[in-house]
């Protein structure tokens, strides 16, 4: 026999014959390597399911789309600007939308997204809401699943029509015994007909990035098309406060 594998089968047996004699501390031995190898498996495992979730999450906004918000002005600007008027004016304008999509180039295409809070009733059912005027290619930009019904259409766009299509969550809220879809939702004056239901994609964080009113679902969206949020709720929007005003 080769005194190579002479010595190899006698190491084994050395190895096997002291193993053997300390039963005890090659059981021990061997949990603690099994319990420190399923360890590191267990948060490697926690940290690519948490990266792939993240990176879904980005995928269903899109890597593409670029979000524009305007903001409030804090109260230190809005006390400076009193000297020169009452009036306090700001926010982004459909002119702008127009000036990005002529004068910078490589934009594809642009989804204007008017937000609007009210309440939004039905019977004696009252819900604060976002009331969010767009276009119908909102669904193909933004992570929505259309639950049951439609999403705004272009005839509904060209038309101004009055109909809506409401998150699941504030459906329930609103119609806890009714079919949503053959009921209309009333906000300010005006009435809206549900003809669609969708549920929200994006992460919480997302969401409230894009403008969720604090202490509300995230799901409490009434979604219509621009045109109608021009045509019922105008181009500006004024709120009176002590002593001024906000455009």
């Amino acid at each position: 026999m080769n005194p190579l594998s002479l010595q190899f089968i006698t190491t084994v047996r050395l190895g096997v014959k002291s193993l053997m004699l300390h039963k005890l501390r090659s059981v021990l031995t061997m949990l603690g390597i099994i319990f420190g190898v399923c360890s590191v498996i267990a948060m490697l495992a926690i940290g690519e399911g948490a990266s792939y979730e993240a990176q879904q999450a980005i995928k269903k906004l899109g890597s593409q789309n670029i979000i524009i918000r305007s903001l409030k002005p804090p109260e230190d600007a809005k006390m400076s600007g009193m000297g020169r008027g009452i009036a306090l004016e700001y926010g982004l304008t459909y002119d702008d939308c127009s000036r990005i999509q002529s004068t910078i180039p490589g934009v594809v295409r642009i989804l204007p997204v008017r937000i609007i809070r009210e309440n939004v009733r039905f019977a004696r059912n009252s819900v604060p809401c976002q009331i969010i005027g767009t276009l119908p290619t909102y669904t193909e930009i933004v992570g929505l699943d259309i639950v049951r019904g439609r999403f705004l259409s272009e005839t509904d766009q060209i038309n101004h029509d009055n109909v809506c299509v409401l998150t699941a969550g504030l459906a329930q809220r609103l119609f806890p015994y009714q079919d949503p879809l053959t009921e209309s939702i009333k906000v300010n004056s005006f009435y809206y007909r549900v003809v669609g239901l969708v549920r929200e994609k994006n992460m919480p964080e997302q969401r409230t990035q894009a403008g969720k009113m604090e202490g509300e679902p995230l799901d409490n969206n009434v979604y219509i098309t621009l045109s109608a949020a021009r045509s019922r709720f105008g181009y500006v929007i004024v709120r009176r406060t002590a002593g001024s005003l906000e455009v």
